[in-house]
């Protein structure tokens, strides 16, 4: 019984590479579009008949075992030969028509050779291909790409107090003629009171009063009568 099983799946993974097996066909259960694109050997299936960037196709493999995984790669042409993992998928459904299916978004247009690798426990082969014409989307426009402000956290404001202001102090002038000054009591720093000179008291001489002379009175001599002489 185990011996007819394995015999089973190694003749199913053989027939994936082989072209026009039945076996390797992709399963009745598995919905067909004539507008599919589908590998010569219908292991390998891309949907729609025409294809733009930007929007999204399903690629279907068959896997023939539950759990075995399908890696779908894309070579363009004119990419100097580099092919590139698109996609993977997993098994899923009975043995021997276990299929995978993953999404496709093409971004660059031009010719893209879609191809399959089955992999599972130390089996791996390339299965099947198929070559997609992706045209310049007409219709895409692509989102605004929104960029939120980075969230911060405010610093603490620290408010600095400034130093406060020394008081001004006004030096009076030296003023030699009240020398030495009240205020302030040490002497200023553009003049030194206390080099002043001392003021000078000039003694004033009592002021005398000279009466004057007296007149003599004025004697007045009579006109001389003749007839009483």
């Amino acid at each position: 019984m185990i011996r007819t099983r394995v015999i089973r799946l190694v003749a199913a993974l053989a027939g994936l590479a082989a072209i026009g097996l039945g076996a390797a066909a992709l399963p009745n259960s598995v919905p067909t579009a004539t507008a599919d694109i589908i590998s010569f050997n219908k292991a390998l299936r891309v949907s729609d008949d025409s294809h733009y960037t930007h929007s999204t196709y399903t690629l279907t493999g068959l896997v023939v075992q539950p759990g075995y995984s399908a890696l779908f790669f894309d070579q363009v042409s004119g990419s100097s030969g580099t092919r590139q993992l698109i996609a993977t998928g997993y098994g899923t459904g009975d043995f021997p028509e276990a299929t995978a299916s993953a999404q496709w978004t093409p971004t660059v247009p031009g010719i893209h050779t879609i191809s399959l690798i089955v992999r599972g426990g130390s089996y791996q082969s390339e299965v099947a291909s198929v070559v997609v014409e992706v045209l310049p989307g007409s219709t895409y426009t692509p989102s605004p790409t929104t960029t939120e402000p980075p969230t911060t956290t405010p610093s603490p404001t620290t408010t600095i107090k400034p130093e406060p202001t020394p008081p001004t102090t006004t030096t009076p002038p030296c003023n030699p003629w009240n020398c030495p000054p009240t205020s302030p009591t040490s002497p200023p720093s553009t003049c030194t009171p206390w080099s002043c000179p001392a003021p000078t008291t000039t003694a004033t001489p009592p002021t005398t009063t000279i009466k004057p002379e007296p007149t003599p009175p004025t004697e007045t001599t009579k006109p001389c009568q003749p007839w009483a002489c």
